[in-house]
């Protein structure tokens, strides 16, 4: 629990949420600006930042997964089971895009290892 409330506190300025820039609203399938999510570790304990990505329905999402812990457990992967979203992440990145077309509260997650790396995606109205 130290561990995880000590890198809490060191990563606390990039736990908000990134918010997508939009096109403006009258062409409702823009494309947002690429969204940078990193994978790092603290204390034997590994995150995606930021942790919450806003964007709007009808939004075409681009992501930039790349992994920063160094070692054998670089390579990690982000999914997003609502929108049938899978890759793996290096230290060169990956990139990923899909349209969010629901609007809610998504997971995401690594699906390489289960137990760690997950955040949620948020898709307003």
């Amino acid at each position: 629990m130290h561990h995880i409330l000590l890198a809490l506190a060191i990563t606390g300025g990039f736990l908000a949420a990134t918010v997508a820039q939009s096109a403006p609203a009258a062409d409702h399938n823009h494309a947002a600006n690429v969204i940078q999510e990193v994978a790092i570790e603290v204390g034997g304990v590994k995150f995606w930042l930021p942790s919450t990505i806003v964007v709007k329905k009808g939004d075409h999402v681009k992501i930039h997964a790349v992994s920063k812990i160094p070692g054998a457990g670089s390579v990690h992967g982000f999914a997003i089971d609502a929108f049938k979203v899978e890759a793996i992440a290096d230290e060169k990145g990956k990139d990923i895009e899909f349209t969010a077309d629901k609007a809610g509260i998504f997971p995401f997650r690594c699906q390489l290892h289960v137990p760690h790396i997950g955040g949620q995606l948020v898709v307003l109205e």
